[in-house]
């Protein structure tokens, strides 16, 4: 194989990843909120379209100190944050069950059985977006 054919190939799956990614985290606000940057939730605990939680966010802000608490109410910003907190726990970008699980269950959420539902949940969401189906597992 040429060099630039690999190189063009491993740009292709980085943009594919990068949707996917983004189409991810859209069905995640859909379930959290319907993307409503106002919401909010857990009886006043949680905010914005990914209903993110103080304790959340100041989790978060350990892995990126340049985070804002404005930053919660709009879709990039509670992009921005999710992706710190899971840097936070170690969570790879690649396996969207144990992101949508320790989003919705905390950093051992991924192992609640409690958290099944809610990934059902965004993969229901994420196919209807996308018609495709979301890998339950990194490499799936």
């Amino acid at each position: 194989m040429s060099r630039y054919f690999c190189l063009a190939l491993l740009a292709s799956n980085l943009v594919a990843q990068a949707d996917t990614f983004d189409d991810f985290f859209q069905a995640l606000i859909w379930v959290e909120s319907r993307g409503k940057t106002d919401a909010i939730g857990d009886n006043g605990r949680s905010f914005g379209p990914a209903q993110i939680s103080r304790a959340y966010f100041q989790d978060a802000q350990t892995v990126d100190p340049d985070l804002k608490w404005e930053q919660v109410f709009t879709a990039e910003g509670s992009k921005r944050i999710f992706r710190a907190y899971m840097r936070r726990w170690k969570t790879p970008e690649t396996d969207f069950e144990r992101m949508a699980r320790v989003h919705n269950g905390g950093p051992r959420g991924d192992q609640k059985s409690a958290t099944l539902p809610y990934w059902k949940r965004i993969q229901d969401a994420y196919q209807m977006r996308t018609k495709k189906t979301l890998p339950s597992r990194a490499g799936d």
